[in-house]
């Protein structure tokens, strides 16, 4: 056993988990990643996607997303299969597709935790703005994350239990905002009648066409990635008779709760309104969340103030448990040898917090500088934030899609796989993974020639690529540093 890798006597991967897991229901996995998937993201971001691609092109998107996370869960549950259960999902890329490709693959996975903190920091002070619209949203971003700085250095076991309540909340919430958005549509309340007219105003209900649903495909795998990790979940606590119902259940829970959002905001709410395209500090742009809107169109003040007050709290959860993440990968990354020496050192408070200061410290500082850079585009810091985001996302998905290709092509993970009863196998090989690919070149490509085609658009066309130079850039780096023999997976 070497950096967390097992190999047997005759060179092969060792299969058998050296954990003792708690068996989780299928039900289980799947609230859990639903609950995770109402985070500040869906919530503020989801509904730039109708502005990207109008109502019709929006609901096209999730469901490309939500068909694109199914087809790279059966991919990751085959994967893990024949991977020792030791390893965690950012570090399958070292075992398939070697340690530079995996080296790169696993700081990208941290930078896009790093995003996320820095785009909860951001939408902190853009909910604010909603009591407060005459003070600069930068002014409560700091004081808030510091706090939630704090948390985590304290004691995070109260807030892990405080965060399972606050999830049925948020759900709760999100149901009453979906049936007051159909009752605004039908004009019982809010004193006009929506029915369909924003699904046959202007472009609508395609805005764009096939380039508006690529932009607005980056959005929505802002919202949807992460819930792969119930492939994961499903592989190491369910029995193998059920756990091939895992994505169906979480993809099936994800399509009806995106889509019948997006449906009903999509009523209520124009591609064109002014809405998205206001240039007040008011918090009434883009970056507000459509479900507080709705509330304002129904004339329920109240109901306004109590959606925004559980965006708030949502965000500063998700910070708190994009920060700790990001500092447990920096402390495992650490470990392995793929980061600085001072970041290995364990330093637990004995209070759920098992990594160093010094892995939150640096972890705090990229996800600020993240954050202070978005600024230079302040009125669309949020969607910058969250299109780097589903970028990073796009990269890990693509690599799975790659990583299942390699598992069933090489001889090594086949044998593996012969040698394990009920190994699990993806139905849909090799269109999953091929639609996969072709989702994200596809959506990536298509946001660079709008980019470009509408007359060089800076902040588009860094979006969708800025990631993807970082990244190899990472890559670089890693075949640099394993050249000279320092690098270790």
């Amino acid at each position: 056993m070497e950096n967390g890798i097992a190999e047997n006597v005759d060179g092969k991967l060792e299969t058998k988990s050296p954990f003792l897991t708690t068996p989780l229901s299928v039900l289980h996995i799947a609230l859990s990643i639903l609950g995770g998937a109402l985070s500040s993201g869906f919530l503020l971001a989801g509904g730039f996607t109708i502005f990207c691609a109008g109502p019709g092109g929006a609901l096209v998107a999730f469901a490309l997303a939500t068909i694109a996370l199914y087809m790279v869960m059966t991919s990751l549950m085959e994967i893990r299969s024949v991977i020792p259960d030791s390893v965690p999902y950012y570090m399958f890329g070292a075992h398939v597709l070697g340690q530079t490709v995996g080296a790169a693959l696993a700081w990208n996975f941290w930078l896009m935790w790093i995003s996320i903190i820095a785009y909860e920091v951001a939408a902190v002070g853009h909910i604010l703005q909603f009591w407060v619209p005459h003070v600069h949203s930068a002014v409560w971003c700091l004081p808030l994350f510091l706090c939630c700085f704090a948390i985590v250095v304290i004691n995070t076991k109260y807030y892990t239990a405080a965060e399972h309540s606050f999830t049925m909340l948020k759900l709760c919430g999100v149901v009453v905002a979906l049936i007051c958005g159909a009752l605004v549509a039908s004009g019982k309340i809010g004193g006009h009648k929506y029915g369909l007219e924003n699904w046959h105003r202007g472009e609508a209900p395609f805005v764009g066409g096939a380039l508006g649903i690529a932009c607005a495909a980056v959005y929505s795998s802002f919202s949807i990635v992460g819930a792969e990790a119930a492939a994961v979940m499903a592989m190491r606590t369910c029995s193998p008779r059920v756990r091939h119902l895992v994505p169906a259940f979480v993809c099936g829970g994800l399509a009806i709760l995106f889509l019948t959002s997006i449906f009903i905001t999509g009523l209520v709410v124009s591609y064109d309104s002014a809405w998205f395209t206001s240039n007040s500090d008011a918090g009434d742009s883009a970056e507000s969340s459509t479900f507080t809107y709705i509330f304002e169109l129904a004339r329920l003040h109240a109901g306004a103030d109590i959606v925004n007050a559980v965006l708030l709290v949502t965000a500063l959860f998700d910070c708190c448990a994009a920060l700790y993440v990001s500092s447990a990968l920096l402390q495992d990354l650490g470990m392995r040898g793929l980061a600085p020496r001072f970041l290995r050192e364990r330093e637990g408070n004995g209070q759920g917090r098992d990594f160093s200061v010094y892995c939150l410290a640096t972890s705090s500082i990229v996800a600020l500088t993240i954050w202070g850079l978005s600024y230079i585009s302040a009125k669309y810091s949020l969607s910058i934030i969250a299109g780097a985001i589903g970028v990073s996302g796009f990269i890990m998905w693509g690599s799975v899609a790659v990583m299942h290709i390699r598992v069933r092509c090489a001889k090594k993970f086949r044998d593996v796989a012969k040698s394990i009863d009920g190994a699990y196998r993806a139905w849909l090989f090799p269109v999953g993974p091929i639609f996969c690919l072709l989702y994200v070149v596809s959506s990536l490509g298509g946001v660079i020639w709008v980019a470009v085609w509408l007359g060089f658009l800076v902040d588009m066309f860094l979006l969708a690529t800025s990631q993807l130079l970082i990244f190899v850039i990472l890559l670089l780096v890693a075949a640099t540093v394993q050249y000279f023999g320092y690098c270790r997976c």
